[in-house]
């Protein structure tokens, strides 16, 4: 029973000593890399947010990849008069798109719909 209570303590102190050496390493959002957005920290400019949020799937000049191009004169048409269309989607997601709704401020969405619209100009 000594040995079972000794070898617990033990284990558990084990446990404890490799988390906080795990914890040690991780890097708090301070400590990450500035153009890589937070949600509730500092907005970056819509083109900084694009290619951290959009560009993995539209390519970093949003000519399309596995995501649409989003500078087609076709598609830019379809938000030239507001960005209530290009936010909806963003915030929504789509067939294949995520929702960004939940990750990003309504302000950084804002700023991703107001530098795609720049795009198509």
């Amino acid at each position: 029973m000594r040995l079972e209570k000794s070898l617990a303590i033990k284990a558990a102190a084990i446990i404890a000593i490799g988390s906080w050496s795990v914890i040690g390493t991780m890097k708090l959002p301070n400590e990450l890399d500035p153009s890589v957005s937070i949600k509730g920290t500092q907005s970056s400019t819509g083109r900084e947010l694009f290619l951290n949020s959009c560009a993995r799937c539209h390519g970093d000049d949003a000519k399309g990849d596995k995501g649409p191009d989003l500078t087609n004169p076709r598609r830019q048409s379809k938000w030239a008069s507001s960005n209530e269309p290009l936010v909806n989607k963003i915030n929504k997601g789509g067939l294949f798109m995520p929702k960004f709704g939940k990750k990003l401020t309504p302000e950084q969405i804002k700023e991703i719909a107001d530098y795609i619209r720049t795009l198509g100009k």
